[in-house]
């Protein structure tokens, strides 16, 4: 059996913001997200401005990770 491990980001309005479908199902969520590149300029890819940010939700395991929310 085959498993592959894909990362999909989609917004409120279930548009994609982000995918990537490099990995093999042996790898960890949070050491993919550790090599992508929503990971290293997040800021990049969601708004961030003083009166309106975007976060992408997560659970537990991505504490510490500037860009979720949990």
């Amino acid at each position: 059996m085959y498993c592959m491990n894909n990362t999909m980001v989609v917004d409120h309005h279930g548009f994609f913001k982000y995918l990537d479908l490099d990995y093999l199902g042996l790898f960890h969520d949070v050491s993919i997200l550790r090599q992508l590149d929503i990971h290293t300029n997040w800021r990049q890819h969601f708004i961030h401005i003083d009166t309106y940010f975007e976060y992408m939700l997560g659970d537990l395991r991505y504490m510490g990770k500037n860009m979720f929310v949990m």
